[in-house]
């Protein structure tokens, strides 16, 4: 028999064991760290992707209708982008480290403004083209030529596929983990010119089935085409951990925009679907036709193209902007750093006869006409030489207008066949230095067309 001090050990070992028991029970097998992933495509990812990019605009625009006062118009977007897609190799660190190499099948949008109903689609023969991110968003040019502003307008888009690929974290994360992409990436991503302030927030919410998903949500203060603007924007967007890329997002993004020197003001709801899924082919996106593409752009590939109904086309900088076109007259706006410089109204004028034009004292009297009392003097008066048979004629205007001095450039352009334009170049007398004579540069490339403008079309022939 046990001792009375036995028993008591003995009890009071069995009620040690039966506290401790659901404890080391609880603790059977080692404790499991949290589980990191990776989400990362590489710049070295010589894979084709088949990207799908929807695009649904509606919202209000607000014009300019004199007298301080404003127009409100309700607008209605739908684009649709289908294209290959392969990386290229970047041109330097953050956003230029990203760059790609596309092919589009559809390229096209319907823009529904005020109950008028218009299209944008992008020519057969720019189908080819170069996508390079930028702090202000992904810039498209094409390698077989240049592309329209209208184009470059349609191409360039919210939550491009290249753009998204910075919200990618830079280390391994795991679920819940929250990180903050690069300052520029929320600038890319929404195609914003200049920011004051911003902020944008990565979290990965869950993985399931071989898939990360992840949230974000941002805002942004800054401007674009010198119009302030106030974006918000929130979204998801789904890894394939597997064969690692991303494969899915979607983005809702509100813009306040208060009305530019070359854009209408807008209160507006983008929302935008991704898909991305890895080609069976390359299609023509072939390694040869990757090593066709120099790492900088020709100067050439990033001017834009202006067809105009009477058959005239010229080429100008990316700087300057298509302000307005009707009728027998088009109207350029050129910015620089978000300021407006000068402004270019082009002109259809009557034909004179084969190997004639309208004479240099009329076209003075012409001048001094439109400029009414705003005229000072004109201070010269020129033939400028050309080499292909146009007859290329400069005046220099300067004068006042509301209190500003002023500075004016009226060409005369006519064709060998008698066919005129002219343009006028208005410029702050200050700022005749930000001019730079792109006004000429403008007019050395204008082109007399004989056939009519190749239609744009989008469907494969």
């Amino acid at each position: 028999m046990p001792s009375s001090i036995e028993r008591i050990c003995w009890h009071r070992t069995l009620l040690t064991a039966l506290i401790v028991l659901p404890t080391t029970l609880a603790r059977t097998g080692p404790i499991q760290a949290a589980e990191k992933v990776t989400l990362n495509e590489p710049v070295t990812d010589s894979r084709v992707y088949r990207v799908d990019h929807q695009l649904n605009v509606s919202g209000q625009l607000e014009t300019a209708a004199g007298g301080g006062k404003s127009r409100t118009l309700e607008l209605k977007v739908a684009a649709d982008h289908r294209f290959r897609e392969r990386r290229l190799s970047g041109t330097g660190r953050g956003p230029a480290a990203l760059r790609s190499l596309r092919d589009y099948d559809t390229a096209q949008a319907k823009i529904v403004v005020a109950g008028q109903t218009s299209s944008s689609r992008l020519r057969a023969n720019r189908r080819r083209s170069v996508a390079q991110g930028r702090r202000d968003g992904v810039v498209s040019y094409s390698p077989t030529g240049s592309m329209t502003s209208g184009e470059v307008e349609l191409l360039e888009v919210p939550a491009d596929s290249l753009a998204l690929l910075a919200l990618l974290p830079l280390n391994p994360i795991e679920v819940g983990d929250t990180w903050e992409p690069a300052s520029w990436a929320v600038q890319m991503l929404t195609g914003t010119e200049a920011i004051l302030k911003s902020k944008l927030t990565c979290k990965l919410d869950k993985v399931a089935s071989d898939t990360a998903h992840v949230s974000f949500n941002g805002s942004i203060e800054g401007a674009t085409d010198g119009a302030s603007t106030e974006i918000k924007l929130t979204g998801n967007y789904q890894f394939d951990l597997k064969r690692g890329f991303i494969k899915q997002a979607e983005m809702t993004q509100t813009e306040k925009r208060t009305v530019g020197a070359v854009s209408p003001g807008m209160n507006i709801e983008a929302k935008v679907i991704l898909k991305r899924q890895l080609a069976k082919t390359p299609g023509p996106l072939t390694t040869a036709a990757v090593e066709q593409i120099p790492l900088e752009p020709p100067e050439s590939a990033m001017q834009l193209t202006l067809q105009t109904p009477w058959n005239v086309r010229l080429n100008h900088g990316r700087d300057w902007s298509l302000f307005h076109q009707s009728g027998d007259t088009a109207v350029l706006r050129l910015l620089d750093a978000g300021s407006l410089i000068a402004q270019c109204n082009m002109t259809h004028i009557t034909s004179a006869a084969a190997g004639k034009h309208t004479s240099e004292e009329q076209f003075q009297n012409d001048v001094r006409q439109a400029l009414g009392k705003r005229l000072k003097t004109i201070t010269k008066a020129e033939q400028l030489e050309v080499t292909d048979g146009r007859f290329l004629y400069r005046v220099t205007a300067v004068g006042e207008s509301n209190g500003v001095q002023m500075h004016w450039f009226y060409y005369l352009c006519a064709a060998p066949s008698g066919q005129q334009v002219t343009f006028v170049f208005a410029v702050e007398t200050k700022l005749l230095k930000q001019l730079a004579n792109r006004d000429l540069k403008i007019v050395s490339t204008i082109e007399f067309l004989t056939t009519q403008p190749t239609r744009s079309a989008n469907k494969r022939d």
